[in-house]
């Protein structure tokens, strides 16, 4: 059986009995733990008792025994307004009963509050509705404090939220603008590089006439003057009639420069000419007979460069291939005579850093150039 207290209902530690007596650790009444120990006392007694004990237990700022002990004292007597400021006490955690003022709720809102002031007598009823007045008052204060850091609040955000749109705004035209920007220079970029396109393409279509056999042909048969040449892809050089091939047309034009003079045209630096690729003699032979049935005379000559002695400098050797071919055809009554030239150079640049380069096969360079010309020979 649960032995507790007849004053307060709490339970009894019957280890701690001190002569088969335990003394309540919450209202300090003793019970007999043979059997109760029936108080000579009536009820508004016992809860004085309770609310002098439950007063000292909020001075030490025991609240849950506090509690306890003060809850059995308005069990004993309902209308004690006192019990119940003890209550309102515990509930808002204050020692003294002026620290009520200073509580940051307000007080009416309490249960106990409320029962306190029910029963109080003029003098605490007074007291407590001073009390209330305060924690309202402070809250009123508290809550106009409140809605005023809100409205600065509101108003920053809004501040913030108009300049955040203006950026936005200065940053929607300025995208808008560079846009439009990007679009005309693209469509500038576009009709620059259709110009530019177009015009190499017009400077290809110049410039072919005169590696394209038929039409080279014909523009010599014509007898035009030196100054009747488009320019278009031509660079024009010293005297009249001489020009070069821009640079970076010649890889498709197929020749480097080209001379006009009464009746003749002659390419120099030959790459290609009348479809063909220059790569080898008989290569461009069997091509003029297989392309336009034209048989060609073709004469060689010279030799290539070949060692005479160990460390001595290179002699040249017409008996192997030859240093000069001549192909020579008539196309419509037009003579046409290609050359191709052989020339060797000595190199003495060092292959290896700090190594002086001697004499050797390796050492000559040979360069390989085609001149055309069409016309009178």
């Amino acid at each position: 059986m649960v032995l507790t207290c007849e004053m307060c209902g709490s339970s009894l530690d019957v280890n701690k009995a001190i002569n088969d007596v335990v003394t309540c650790e919450y209202c300090d009444s003793a019970t007999n733990i043979h059997g109760f120990i029936h108080l000579n006392m009536s009820s508004n007694e016992r809860a004085a008792a309770l609310m002098k004990r439950g007063f000292v237990l909020i001075e030490f700022k025991v609240w849950d025994k506090a509690k306890v002990v003060l809850s059995k004292a308005v069990e004993y007597d309902p209308e004690n307004a006192k019990a119940y400021l003890g209550l309102l006490l515990v509930d808002t955690e204050r020692s003294k009963e002026e620290q009520l003022a200073s509580y940051k709720e307000v007080l009416s809102d309490y249960k106990n509050y409320q029962k306190a002031l029910q029963f109080a007598d003029v003098e605490l009823k007074k007291r407590l509705e001073a009390y209330n007045d305060e924690t309202v008052e402070r809250k009123r204060e508290e809550e106009k404090k409140q809605q005023e850091r809100e409205r600065k609040q509101q108003e920053r955000e809004a501040r913030e939220q108009r300049a955040r749109e203006k950026r936005e705004e200065v940053a929607r035209k300025h995208r808008k603008k560079m846009q439009k920007v990007a679009m005309v220079l693209l469509l500038v970029l576009v009709v620059i590089t259709t110009v530019v396109l177009r015009s190499r393409s017009l400077a290809l279509d110049n410039l072919r006439t005169y590696s394209d056999l038929p039409s080279v042909v014909e523009w010599v048969s014509q007898e035009r003057s030196p100054h009747d040449i488009n320019e278009r892809g031509l660079t024009p050089i010293g005297r009249s009639g001489i020009y070069t091939v821009n640079s970076s047309l010649v890889r498709a034009a197929g020749f480097s420069e080209i001379h006009i003079r009464q009746q003749t045209v002659v390419l120099q630096g030959v790459t290609r000419f009348a479809n063909i690729d220059f790569n080898n003699t008989n290569h461009v032979r069997d091509e003029l007979l297989r392309m336009y049935g034209i048989e060609a005379e073709v004469s060689q000559s010279g030799g290539e460069v070949r060692s005479s002695g160990q460390g001595a400098l290179m002699a040249l050797n017409i008996s192997r291939t030859p240093t000069r071919v001549s192909i020579a055809f008539e196309k419509e009554g037009v003579p046409v005579v290609i050359r191709m030239v052989r020339n060797y150079t000595w190199d003495l640049t060092p292959r290896t850093p700090g190594v002086t380069r001697t004499g050797s096969l390796d050492n000559w360079i040979r360069e390989v150039n085609w001149t055309v010309t069409i016309g009178d020979r």
